[in-house]
């Protein structure tokens, strides 16, 4: 596995991170392609059926035209959804929608406001897989194509006459329970995922109480074992100096001095050690990066970090990216046997980074399934907002990564 690519490097390309959006959201944006597509379909066969039962008029044949045109532009982008997933079913339904839009509002004005509603639904359905950049263009695609669509239905109704016939009322018939079906499904579908988002904030907070007992056990069992150990034998070997002073033994008396500080000094670097774990002075003082290159440094294995103008950010967003990485690092060298880590922290409207390693790998669906460190990590980002992913396959290495936006200090 490859932990960096110098040429993409030195041409200011970063590899991208893992995929972030959850499966969740992909299902979502692959089924919200196959309601479009039966309602599409439905609606042109139901105006076909229309049209050769008599009612041939010339804005039914528009209509009819206009649909089969954008019926042809989502069918034929099947191939490119089952290759390329939820982002290409949302840009297909939005480049299948605009085309519908202008052509309905052209033919018929006055649905020029279901067209504009029927625009803003492929922005709403995506926009969980979109990141900052995509999210911004296919707003503005979306904002344009609203824009366009309004305008359009506002001069085809000034310009045009109040139609006479029943061609627009029976495109009317067909058109709204095809667009006010999708929006429906988008509803339902927003409830539904609003009680599953609900449920997993239930199992977050749950999960956020067991790992704070279980950190307050390790640290109490760290501290039973470690400092308070050593300042226990401290106390003794002081007792047992008063008797070596009353014996006037001086040499036994310097021996067990000597002896009394190293055990002092060993129970102050354990206790550092142990703050160190709980909150690193070195993450409030300095930041983020910072605070890793430390961390890396007590790597057992190669470890390197590469963290550009990374500004500071909110305690809280710097603390969950640290123990994350940290988390990364610590399965990396105890159960992936790597022998190189490579951390990258970078700026992307809020921290962003990526631990990856060449270790044995793993099965990410099983890993997610049975919880544990991976589990651990992603209620830690996901709960303050964060998106997280992990790629992996065995005997390829493991990238771990993740984004939280946050507005620098």
């Amino acid at each position: 596995m490859s932990l960096l690519d110098p040429v993409r490097r030195r041409a200011g390309v970063r590899p991208p991170l893992p995929a972030v959006a959850s499966p969740e959201a992909e299902a979502r944006a692959r089924q919200y392609w196959w309601v479009n597509a039966f309602a599409l379909t439905s609606a042109t066969v139901a105006l076909a059926v229309a049209y050769l039962a008599g009612a041939r008029f010339v804005t039914i044949a528009q209509d009819l035209l206009v649909m089969s045109l954008a019926l042809l532009v989502l069918l034929g982008s099947a191939p490119w959804v089952q290759r390329h997933g939820g982002r290409a079913a949302g840009a297909s339904v939005l480049a299948s929608t605009l085309l519908f839009s202008l052509g309905a509002v052209w033919v018929t004005p006055f649905l020029a406001p279901l067209a504009v509603l029927a625009l803003l639904v492929p922005l709403m359905v995506t926009m969980p897989l979109l990141d900052r950049r995509l999210l911004v263009v296919t707003t503005a695609v979306v904002l344009a194509g609203v824009a366009v669509v309004s305008g359009l239905g506002e001069w085809r109704r000034a310009a045009s006459p109040v139609p006479s016939s029943v061609g627009p009322v029976v495109s009317l018939v067909v058109f709204t329970p095809m667009v006010v079906g999708v929006i429906a499904w988008v509803v339902l579908d927003t409830y539904r995922r609003l009680e599953a988002q609900s449920a997993e904030l239930r199992a977050s907070r749950e999960q956020v109480v067991r790992a704070a007992d279980a950190a307050r056990r390790t640290l109490e069992r760290d501290l039973h074992d470690g400092a308070q150990q050593r300042l226990v034998g401290l106390s003794l070997r002081l007792g047992g100096m008063r008797t070596l002073v009353e014996a006037g033994d001086c040499d036994a008396v310097l021996r067990s001095l000597d002896e009394a500080v190293e055990e002092n000094i060993a129970a102050v670097r354990e206790l550092r050690e142990l703050a160190r774990g709980i909150y690193p002075a070195v993450l409030t003082e300095r930041g983020l990066v910072p605070a890793l290159r430390a961390a890396a440094l007590q790597v057992p294995v190669p470890c390197g970090v590469d963290g550009g103008d990374v500004p500071r950010y909110p305690e809280n967003v710097e603390a969950a990216v640290y123990f994350c990485v940290l988390e990364a690092l610590q399965n990396a060298t105890k159960h992936a046997r790597a022998t190189e880590v490579r951390i990258e922290v970078w700026d992307e409207a809020g921290p962003a980074f990526r631990v990856r390693d060449d270790g044995v790998g793993f099965h990410v669906d099983e890993a997610t399934r049975s919880g544990g460190g991976l589990a651990g990590m992603e209620a830690r980002i996901v709960a303050i907002g964060g998106r997280w992913g992990v790629a992996s396959a065995p005997g390829e290495g493991t990238s771990i990564g993740g984004v939280v936006p946050s507005e620098p200090r």
